[in-house]
């Protein structure tokens, strides 16, 4: 997985087969999400992250996402 900083406000995970965004308030809470299938939809143009079926898929990614970024604060230069 591939994780960046999509915008001052959005962190990001990407897969082979997905891309997951959440947008984050100043608190750190999550008030919006993406999800795009990239097998699906290469483009990114059809946002699924609120579809039944993806919803295992989401969570996995969200969870990883997090992770990561508790893993990124720990991190000391």
């Amino acid at each position: 997985a591939v994780f960046w900083r999509s915008n001052p406000n959005g962190e990001t995970i990407r897969t082979t087969e997905h891309t997951y965004t959440a947008f984050f308030d100043k608190d750190r809470k999550i008030i919006g999400q993406t999800l795009f299938d990239l097998t699906k939809d290469s483009q990114e143009n059809h946002n699924v992250a609120n579809q039944s079926t993806y919803k295992a898929t989401l969570e996995k990614l969200r969870t990883r996402l997090l992770q990561h970024l508790e893993d990124r604060e720990k991190i000391q230069l």
